[in-house]
């Protein structure tokens, strides 16, 4: 990284920094529960077959059209969201198991 990337550190007394760590490591983990509910819902969404349509091929191009997810990252989505409840039913673990 070029140093004109790089920023001088500001100061941040001790209850700040610990607050903003906090603040972090909160939001962190919604966007991690936020992140496996979306699996399992494309998951589902995806069973379903309810994506199917005029020009729909898969649902990874309706989560692209729906959720302006770009059509690789949707694709790995999708792919995710079945590896997962693959390798629960494989290993027989229950879904909280992830969330703890």
């Amino acid at each position: 990284m070029s140093k004109e990337w790089r920023h001088s550190p500001v100061p941040c007394n001790q209850a700040h920094c610990k607050k903003l760590e906090n603040q972090i490591t909160e939001l962190a983990a919604h966007i991690h529960a936020a992140t496996y509910r979306l699996l399992e819902l494309n998951r589902e969404y995806d069973d379903s077959r309810a994506w199917a349509g005029p020009g729909m091929n898969s649902c990874a191009h309706w989560l692209n059209w729906k959720c302006c997810i770009n059509l690789g990252a949707a694709r790995e989505k999708v792919l995710e969201s079945i590896m997962d409840e693959d390798f629960r039913d494989q290993h027989d673990v229950s879904a909280e198991t992830f969330l703890h």
